[in-house]
């Protein structure tokens, strides 16, 4: 880790040089478009405030995606039982104050007016990057993947058109991958 601007970020192997991590990338990043940089911030200001209030929305959702988190991690029986139960409780309260503080008045409304936004965004293409993904695609897939085959997403899907372009997205991107302890 390297210190940049007043916080530690990873380094990365160049050749034979070690670099701070942002310089590898920092290129890529000035040669994307405006819109494309656009998008992403509204994925981090907009996008990502509006899932715990869709995903934890009810007791039975907020119950439906801790029984997901609990039967991909590596939990004893007890263990499942309590992080099941005391989290999607505690989380049922949390999206509550979070649908306060964002101001949402209907959270499925909003998502689907994020999922048509971002449709709308496409213009026609597969992608905002045009024939292949960008990295504004990417941060809009990597947020909602999680929440694809949960009550939110299922519901989005269904009543939204982001769907194609979901499935393009899984397409492009491939399984995810995850490492087992």
């Amino acid at each position: 880790m390297v210190q940049y601007q007043g916080k530690e970020v990873p380094e990365t192997l160049v050749g034979s040089q070690i670099m701070p991590y942002y310089l590898v990338y920092l290129p890529s990043f000035l040669n994307q478009s405006w819109y494309s940089m656009r998008a992403k911030r509204w994925v981090d200001e907009h996008l990502v405030h509006i899932l715990s209030p869709n995903i934890y929305r009810t007791t039975y959702e907020a119950l439906e995606s801790f029984d997901y988190i609990t039967s991909h991690g590596n939990f004893s029986f007890a263990e499942k039982l309590s992080v099941k139960y005391a989290g999607a409780a505690i989380m049922y309260m949390v999206s509550k104050k979070l649908k306060k503080k964002y101001n949402i008045a209907d959270e499925r409304a909003a998502l689907y007016e994020a999922a048509v936004t971002w449709t709308k965004a496409l213009d026609g293409k597969d992608f905002l990057g045009g024939s292949k993904p960008n990295l504004a695609d990417l941060a809009v897939f990597g947020v909602l993947r999680p929440i694809r085959y949960l009550r939110a997403g299922i519901d989005m899907v269904e009543n939204t058109g982001i769907g194609e372009w979901y499935h393009r997205m899984e397409s492009a991107v491939g399984e995810p991958s995850r490492v087992l302890a």
